[in-house]
């Protein structure tokens, strides 16, 4: 595809078929993604393809565990409390479309240690705090490493489902996925042939977003 029309065609999606997705697939999307630029060439992330069924559940339970201490039940909600129910539902939404793909795809990412760290007091700022303060560099390029990713399956005729909700248990998904510190989990991709025809959501007109600041 031209690259406007995969731009065009990208998509969520959160039903899958069950056909497997290949790892030469996989690793042609990461590849993709590896080109992405990043702060002094740094290359903060990585990229842990989860293939195996059982696996793919446990994350899903270890999600959906987490949904349920976050999110009263809808039967214990009043009326009043309409915005729980929906943000539960998504939150559901989001694990069945971790339970269904074929494959997903976990990115992590280190935080970046640059020469402002050895400058700034330690005192006076956490290091959350100077990474703050230059504008969180390594998960801007994270994120646009995941969208080339993500552009690269839809070349390829994949779905994908970019999901940080399951964030909420990164203790957990982080312990099964062997990850330490400093590694980071950053998101998940839920990977596959689309079960339904894609449809792209609309987006805010040139008019909204763009302007010349020309004086």
């Amino acid at each position: 595809m031209e690259f406007l029309e995969v731009v065009a065609r990208r998509a969520s999606v959160y039903h899958f078929t069950s056909e497997a997705v290949p790892v030469e697939d996989l690793k042609q999307m990461v590849r993709v993604a590896g080109m992405t630029p990043s702060v002094n060439n740094a290359q903060p992330w990585r990229y842990l393809a989860v293939i195996k069924g059982a696996q793919i559940l446990q994350i899903r339970s270890d999600f959906r565990a987490r949904i349920r201490e976050i999110f009263p039940d809808p039967g214990l909600l009043q009326a009043a409390d309409d915005e729980g129910v929906k943000a539960r539902e998504r939150m559901l939404r989001f694990s069945e479309a971790l339970a269904t793909a074929p494959a997903l795809i976990a990115v992590a990412f280190k935080p970046y240690d640059s020469q402002i760290d050895s400058i700034l007091d330690p005192a006076e700022l956490t290091f959350d705090e100077m990474v703050a303060l230059r504008g969180d560099p390594d998960k801007l390029a994270v994120g646009a490493s995941i969208q080339n990713m993500i552009l690269s399956a839809t070349n390829l005729g994949y779905g994908c489902c970019w999901i940080s909700a399951p964030l909420m248990a990164a203790k957990e998904i982080e312990a099964l996925l062997g990850l330490q510190v400093p590694w980071r989990l950053a998101s998940l991709i839920a990977v596959g042939r689309p079960a339904h025809p894609v449809i792209p959501r609309p987006k805010k007109t040139l008019e909204e977003i763009f302007e010349v600041l020309d004086e």
